[in-house]
């Protein structure tokens, strides 16, 4: 006849228990300042799975009592997630992904296809041919490298005849753009945050619609309505290298599509990591760019790990104090529209 085994001798104290509870309670507290926005999901992943292993073995290793509800409960929540992370509840389409109102390093506007955005397929493919046959160190660093350089050489116009990768990411921003005129009304004042690369292609966008060469058909799409401008990390220094002339865009844009009192609100925020290699001021770029960025910011983003080293490039989205800079930005625009 089976039995259950013996309950576990513990030779500790209760004072000990204690002690060690809470320590571990401290320890599970500093956590997020400590893990990277990755390793902090993935540990969230395995205090998931640690539930649902001692539940299962609380049934079968105390009771003998086979259960199938563990697997089914889990598989349901694990379903419904994949559905909700994967159906957008504006437009009902289950093909869709809600991920950034822009796109910055390697990342898709809003909406953007559950396929992969223009650069990402293209860099894991040229990844794979590159690990085929040799052995690379630093793989991280190395598709961090690749990240940073293949999208902004890709991103140039190439020669005539060539596939125009410059062409097709502004139709991409135009088709976002003509989307959000639809739903919000094309006369909707817009606050746009662009991320590293991400700044450089929306700038590119607005000085092509201030010119009438983009594919603009009403204010918001010609970003004639932009009441607001955040760029963090941005690389807009490196690309005007090759500029004879440095002129940044015009902001606020002209014309009257803008009420006074959002105009007056208007305002083109920077801001920089001083340990994110890719992020820069823009001020200093030139007087013209001093005269139209409000402000340049540096801030501390990133956890413990990367917070000083360059990998806090791509934790500004996560950062609390600049969320939530944002987020006072965006209600001032609210305020000044509704006055």
């Amino acid at each position: 006849m089976w039995r259950p085994p013996p309950p576990l001798q513990i030779p500790f104290s209760n004072r000990t228990l204690l002690a060690c509870a809470a320590a571990g309670i401290v320890a599970l507290c500093l956590v997020p300042w400590v893990l990277t926005p990755y390793h902090l999901i993935v540990f969230s992943y395995a205090l998931v799975l640690a539930i649902a292993s001692l539940g299962v073995n609380l049934l079968l290793g105390y009771t003998g009592l086979l259960s199938l509800g563990h697997a089914a409960y889990f598989g349901a929540g694990a379903y419904t997630g994949g559905v909700i992370y994967t159906f957008d509840p504006v437009t009902l389409r289950s093909d869709e992904l809600l991920i950034n109102s822009v796109f910055g390093l390697s990342e898709p506007l809003v909406s953007g296809q559950v396929s992969g955005d223009l650069f990402q397929v293209d860099e894991d493919d040229l990844w794979h041919r590159m690990t085929q046959a040799h052995r690379l160190d630093w793989g991280w660093l190395r598709k961090f490298v690749i990240g940073v350089l293949a999208d902004a050489v890709a991103y140039r116009r190439p020669n005539p005849g060539q596939y125009d990768l410059y062409q097709a990411i502004h139709e991409r921003v135009y088709e976002r753009l003509a989307e959000l005129s639809v739903r919000a009304g094309s006369t909707t004042p817009l606050v746009v945050a662009a991320h590293s690369l991400g700044s450089v292609i929306f700038s590119d966008h607005i000085w092509d619609e201030q010119r009438r060469r983009g594919p603009g058909r009403d204010p918001l799409t010609r970003c004639e309505t932009l009441a607001g401008l955040v760029t963090f990390g941005s690389n807009i220094p490196l690309f005007t290298l090759g500029l004879e002339q440095v002129k940044p865009i015009a902001f606020p844009p002209p014309g009257d599509a803008l009420s006074a009192p959002v105009r007056a609100a208007a305002r083109w925020m920077n801001y920089f990591d001083r340990d994110d290699v890719l992020g820069y001021p823009l001020r200093e770029i030139s007087t013209a760019y001093a005269d139209t960025v409000h402000e340049d910011v540096s801030i501390g983003v990133g956890s413990l790990l990367s917070g000083w080293t360059p990998a806090s490039h791509t934790a500004y989205w996560n950062d609390a104090d600049f969320v939530d800079r944002v987020a006072e930005q965006v209600v001032a625009v609210a305020k000044a529209a509704s006055a």
